[in-house]
This record gives structure tokens, sequence and C-alpha cells, in this order.
């Protein structure tokens, strides 16, 4: 009776498939050494699996350290593209601002000449009538002398 109940115990245990798309709460299934399974694939360790696992996880870390220094530089690139053209904006800036305030010295400048022009022009004629009454008026009086 022991027999037949090892045997169906045995062919319970070996007739039990596992697939590979199966979701179990489990990640693995524990073998005994001896024990034949109906599947292939392969068979670690304990230690075999946390050295694996340790592996993965440092590669993970660093693709991330890569990934965000990366990042870092490309950040550090963008402030200083940023920078530079804040600089040339600056620079631009100041150049307009020379240009707009030669040009208005220059037209404030046009602006007194012509106020300065429109006097001399008024004084000339005042001048002239000035001058024309005088040479009127002394001629008016010698021709009266004669």
């Amino acid at each position: 009776m022991k027999k037949i109940t090892s045997i169906i115990l045995l062919l319970s245990l070996v007739s039990t498939p596992v697939l590979a798309n199966e979701t179990s709460d489990f990640d693995y299934e524990e073998v005994r050494q001896g024990e034949v399974v109906p599947y292939d694939g392969l068979l670690f360790t304990y230690d075999g699996i946390t050295n694996a696992l340790v592996r993965v996880q440092s590669k993970l870390k660093l693709a991330q350290a890569e990934k965000e220094t990366e990042l870092k530089q490309v950040q550090v690139n963008l402030e200083t593209i940023i920078k530079g053209k804040d600089s040339q904006l600056l620079a631009k800036k100041i150049m307009y601002e020379n240009q707009l305030q030669t040009k208005q010295d220059a037209i404030d400048a046009l602006q007194a000449e012509a106020k300065w022009s429109t006097l001399k022009s008024v004084g000339g004629v005042i001048l002239g009538l000035a001058t024309g009454t005088v040479v009127g008026i002394v001629l008016g009086v010698t021709i009266l002398k004669k």
C-alpha cells in the first residue's frame, strides 16, 4: 500500500506541468535534488539567482546614473545656449539704443539749427529794414540840406 501511495504521489508531482504563461502567486517552483521536472528551462540555486538579481540591479542603477548624467549635460548645454542668446540680445539692445540716441542727438541739433536759421532770417529782415530806413533817412536829410 505504501508503494502505491508513493507512486501516486510521485505521478501527481511529475504530471502537473507548469506553463510559461501561467500566472501564480509564486515566481518560482521549488525543486528538490533528483526530481524530474516536466518543462524546459533554467535551474538556479539561491546563490545563483541572488547573483543574477544583484547584477541586474547594478546594471539598472548604472544605466539610471548614465541617463541622469546625460540629462544634466543636456540641461547645462541648454543653459549655456540660453545665456549666450541673452548676451547677444543685450548687446544688440545696447547697440540699437546707442544708434537711436545718436539719431535723436542729430535731430535735436538740426532742430536747434533750424530755430537759429529762423531767428537769423528774421534778424536779417529787421536789420535790412533798419539799415534801409537809416539810409533812407540819411539820404533824405542829405537831399533836404542841399
